[in-house]
């Protein structure tokens, strides 16, 4: 905005442009996973979803490591949680731990696994009603098994 003005362009030119003043902290986050797609061209940059190579040079990286169960477990108490309810919660990360080691060698096993989302939901419902356990674990295990094959749901 400073520079433009400097440029010589009035405050009423850049806002007959559509031109508007943000505040000078103003950043944009984004997140997203670089593309993997192999080959060149259109059709790669297609595959890979909107993260072009000719975008990645525009954003500054920052490499996530997914939580170990301990950050899970202290993420999922922030929830309020009754201590009550700490031992399901425990069981869903042991078996989110499980179906994230058995996916490396069964891959169809990915869709089994929780998402921190789903585990955020377990929370709210445990925090909501303390015992049932059972609701909240069939509740944040039944979207996952339905994509999964008959012989992995076993």
């Amino acid at each position: 905005w400073e520079a433009l003005l400097a440029a010589g362009l009035t405050e009423g030119e850049l806002a007959a442009k559509g031109v508007q003043r943000v505040h000078p902290a103003f950043r944009i986050v984004a997140t997203a996973e670089p593309p993997a797609g192999e080959g060149e061209g259109e059709a790669a940059a297609a595959a890979a979803g909107w993260l072009s190579d000719e975008l990645l040079p525009l954003f500054a990286w920052v490499s996530l490591s997914p939580p170990e169960e301990a950050e899970l477990l202290q993420m999922l108490q922030m929830h309020t949680c009754p201590p009550k309810a700490l031992p399901p919660l425990r069981a869903l990360l042991r078996y989110r731990a499980a179906v994230l080691s058995a996916s490396s060698a069964e891959p169809s096993l990915r869709g089994a696994l929780l998402s921190q989302r789903q585990l955020l939901r377990a929370a709210q419902y445990l925090r909501r009603r303390p015992d049932d356990a059972a609701g909240a674990l069939r509740r944040s295990t039944a979207a996952g098994l339905l994509t999964a094959p008959p012989a992995a749901r076993e």
